[in-house]
Order: structure tokens, then sequence, then C-alpha cells
């Protein structure tokens, strides 16, 4: 009981933390879901990815990615992350990390830019650019922790979603999901 309990104050408090750095962020909400369908400069380029089946532009999203680099608040590790996810609408959501005293009640960029996806109707990631580094600094290829790579397993196909560990648009290095969690545990295993 007292395992439950504390389980659901800490889902709870990282409801909380995301509402916090939605209105707190630097970036506007209209600056963390990028409209694809009005991104003169990517825009048509990932809707007719997504429409078609062609592969997307890697080096914009990995730009996203980096631009919203700012927005993360790491004052305990200095570690700046930060992730771009596109979903199969064509859309762009950003995240970033956000440290917390209570180390535990953190949130990973990667975890919170599917949360802010999800939270606005998305249920299909297709790709998401992450990057990290100290001091707001790009600096090293930042691959997802765990907890991240089950969070993008279940609202992906593992052997279709893309993973990018971005350090500029033309040095990363990219993986399937199934990739970095094999023999993974997701929706289809409870019926879904």
């Amino acid at each position: 009981m007292k395992r439950n309990v504390c389980m659901l104050a800490g889902v709870c408090l990282t409801m909380i933390l995301l509402l916090l750095c939605a209105s707190c962020s630097t970036a506007s909400p209209e600056e963390m879901r990028t409209e694809a369908a009005t991104d003169s400069t990517t825009g048509s380029v990932f809707q007719e990815a997504m429409a078609s089946g062609l592969d997307f532009d890697r080096a914009k999203l990995i730009e996203k990615a980096i631009e919203n680099q700012k927005s993360s608040y790491a004052p305990y590790s200095g570690y700046n992350v930060s992730a771009a996810v596109l979903t199969d609408s064509g859309e762009i959501y950003l995240g970033a990390n956000v440290e917390n005293a209570s180390y535990p009640a953190g949130v990973c960029a990667e975890h919170n830019a599917i949360d802010i996806a999800v939270l606005s109707g998305e249920r299909k990631i297709v790709a998401i650019a992450i990057v990290g580094g100290a001091d707001y600094k790009v600096s090293d290829y930042c691959a997802p922790c765990g907890i991240c790579r089950q969070v993008m397993r279940e609202f992906s196909d593992p052997m279709q979603m893309r993973v990018i560990m971005a350090i500029s648009p033309t040095d990363y290095k990219e993986m399937t999901l199934e990739e970095l969690l094999p023999e993974s545990f997701g929706p289809s295993h409870l019926g879904q």
C-alpha cells in the first residue's frame, strides 16, 4: 500500500512538473509544439514523408532539438538535454530535462517531449532526436535512459522508430528502438 501511494505521488509530481515546466519554460507553447503544416522550412517535408512513407529530414529534426536545449533546467548535474519528437502526423514536439533537488522527481527530455505529444493527442512516434552536453553546449551522443526507452516503446513500432543521438545535424548516430531495447515489453503483450 505504502509503495502504491509513493508511486502515485511520483506520477502526480511528474504531471505537476510538466505543467509547471510548460508555464515557466522560456519556450512558449507554440515553440514547444512546432506546427508542421505552417512551418515553411520543414512542414511540407515532414508531412510528405509521413504520407508517402519516404524518409524524413533528420537535419531539421536535430536542429529543432539543438535550438530547444536552452529550455533545459539542470542546476544539479549541469548536463542539458533536449529532445525533438516527430509523430506520424508530421508534428514535432520539444522537451528538455527538468531536474529537481529531489532527484527522482526530475524529468528526462525524451519523456518530457513524449508526454507533451501525448497530451496534445498524438499516439504514434516516428522518430526522436536527442542532444546533450554541459553548459548548454551539445558535446555528446546522448543515449536515452532505460525508462525513456520504455516510454518510447509505448508509443511506437520499435522496429520502425528511429532514435537519433546527435552532436550536430551532420554528426549523429541513428538506431531503431528495437536495437536500443531488444525483446521489449509493450502494449501488444497486454492485448492492445
